[in-house]
Parts: C-alpha cells; sequence; structure tokens
C-alpha cells in the first residue's frame, strides 16, 4: 500500500487538530504568512488569539483575531498551499469566528486583496471603511500592511 499524500491526510477530518497557537508556534506560523504572501508584521502581539491547525506536528493553516473592544480583526488566515482546496480554510475561519462569539465580539472585519469570494460564505459582505470602528481602523493592517484597495468586510455576530 503507497503512504497517503499530505493532501490525503489532511482530507481525512481526524487528522487534523485546531488549537491554540503557543509561544513556540511563532515562528512556523510567521513562516506560513510569508510563504502565503501575506505579511506577519504584529502578529506576535495577539498570541492568545491565534489559532493553528495542525496535521502531524506541522502547521498546516492559521487565523487570528486582534481584538478592540467589542470589535475584532480577523487577520493572517493561511493555508499551506499543499493543502488547499481540502476544507482546512473552511474550519480555521469557522473556528475563528467561534472563538470571536465566545469573547463576546459584536462586528468582525477583515481586510482581503485576494479572497474576496471565500469570506462571503461565512456571511462577511463588503463594506465601507467609514463605518469601521477607529480602533480597528487603527490596527496594522489598516495603517501600513494592506493597501488602500484591500477589499474591507464585516461579519455581524
Amino acid at each position: 500500500m503507497l503512504p497517503k499524500t499530505l493532501v490525503q491526510m489532511v482530507d481525512d477530518r481526524k487528522e487534523i487538530r485546531i488549537r491554540a497557537a503557543r509561544q513556540e508556534d511563532l515562528a512556523p506560523v510567521e513562516r506560513l504568512l510569508v510563504a502565503t504572501g501575506l505579511a506577519p508584521d504584529g502578529i506576535d502581539d495577539h498570541l492568545p488569539t491565534i489559532l493553528i491547525a495542525e496535521h502531524e506536528h506541522q502547521i498546516v493553516a492559521t487565523a487570528a483575531l486582534e481584538i478592540y473592544k467589542d470589535s475584532a480583526l480577523l487577520r493572517s488566515v493561511a493555508v499551506d498551499p499543499d493543502v488547499r482546496g481540502t476544507g482546512v480554510g473552511k474550519r480555521i475561519t469557522m473556528e475563528a469566528i467561534n472563538l470571536a462569539q465566545r469573547l463576546g465580539i459584536d462586528r468582525l472585519f477583515l481586510l482581503t486583496e485576494t479572497a474576496g469570494e471565500f469570506f462571503p460564505k461565512f456571511g462577511f459582505r463588503v463594506v465601507s471603511r467609514v463605518g469601521i470602528p477607529d480602533l480597528v481602523k487603527s490596527s496594522i493592517e489598516f495603517t501600513s500592511m494592506c493597501a488602500d484597495t484591500a477589499l474591507a468586510m464585516e461579519l455581524r455576530l
């Protein structure tokens, strides 16, 4: 019998574990972000709300929340290119949304330049930046990491 490929193993939901990140996960998370074209700037400031999906101790996806009172910014949603299309991105995004709900977040925002068709599946809708709370707009994503052309989206929880 041939060994399973990483995609086949990840496809089997029992093989993937989603958990809160730990300090030792920060470097691999940053590498995954860079490998997928996302900036890791400031991610270490949000360790308590970083989630990772792992397969056999390898981080294959990540998502993080930046909390701003009753609002939050969903950031750093990244999936290893070798496992895209297996549902891992959907699972970690749902876990991040569930975490936001458990934390009492009312409004969840994000900026995206490449995934404008992915996030509406979870109820996110495109919004004007004008209505986004100033605290959220003070984040590094809004001030320097994401281009002004990035799509702003909101999910009301």
